[in-house]
């Protein structure tokens, strides 16, 4: 189904951008898995029990768990995925893309949070990196006007300067003016019984930095685009981010 779904995907059709999308970033994973693996668990199965503490022991075991699921989800989706080529899986980068482009939030946040710098396939491609420049903001921007946390959240830690590595980052450049915008938004969106310790330490070193002109008109955007794109919606106000997360698909 691979060649119809690239076509409706390139014809603006969103359900098959998505699907597209999901189906490659599955796959991609059982290769991943089964690529990494064998060696992974070998390396933990070869620690000599006898010499272990039991908090090492306590640690390898949970490992050999967390190891044990990865090994069960490709042998779960070996048959799903049969036949599908290293090319094939090259699409998955413009396919997440498309479906991004299209309005899929969890291939936005996936876009916008991956390292496209490790994906195989990316010197023979160059051009996944005069995408991401050219879209990048425009998708995270539009994520935020439908109401996406994890957008924000990545906006946030982009615009402060954090993760200097990464494209998201190099995409929109240090400006404290927007990373307090962001952190404020966020800020909002925590309920009262969260601890918020984490966001008004941020929000205070920003503020620190900034005129109180730009803060005051910093807050005024927050509440209102918290009140036209997530009023009633609650945030998790931790500052980690998860994003490519096949169980959330």
């Amino acid at each position: 189904m691979l060649a119809d779904l690239r076509s409706r995907a390139d014809d603006g059709d969103a359900d098959a951008a998505t699907r597209l999308y999901r189906d490659l970033h599955r796959c991609a994973a059982v290769r991943h898995t089964n690529q990494t693996l064998p060696s992974a668990a070998q390396h933990f199965l070869n620690e000599k029990a006898d010499k272990m503490s039991v908090d090492e022991l306590k640690s390898t075991n949970e490992m050999l768990g967390i190891l044990d699921e990865q090994l069960k989800f490709a042998r779960d989706n070996a048959a799903f995925c049969a036949g599908i080529e290293a090319t094939d899986l090259d699409a998955l980068v413009p396919a997440t893309l498309q479906a991004a482009l299209l309005g899929d939030n969890t291939a936005a946040n996936c876009y916008l949070g991956s390292d496209l710098v490790r994906q195989p396939g990316l010197l023979d491609h160059p051009e996944w990196l005069i995408d991401f420049k050219q879209n990048a903001l425009n998708i995270a921007n539009a994520a935020v006007d439908h109401g996406d946390w994890t957008a924000v959240k990545q906006l946030a830690f982009a615009y402060k300067g954090a993760f200097a590595g990464s494209l998201l980052t190099q995409a929109t450049g240090l400006d404290l003016v927007q990373a307090y915008r962001y952190l404020k938004l966020w800020r909002l969106g925590v309920a009262p019984d969260k601890n918020t310790e984490y966001l008004d330490t941020e929000l205070n070193a920003v503020a620190k930095q900034l005129a109180p002109e730009a803060i005051d008109s910093s807050n005024t955007w927050a509440q209102e685009t918290y009140r036209r794109n997530f009023s009633g919606v609650p945030v998790d106000p931790k500052g980690s981010i998860n994003v490519c997360q096949l169980k959330d698909m």
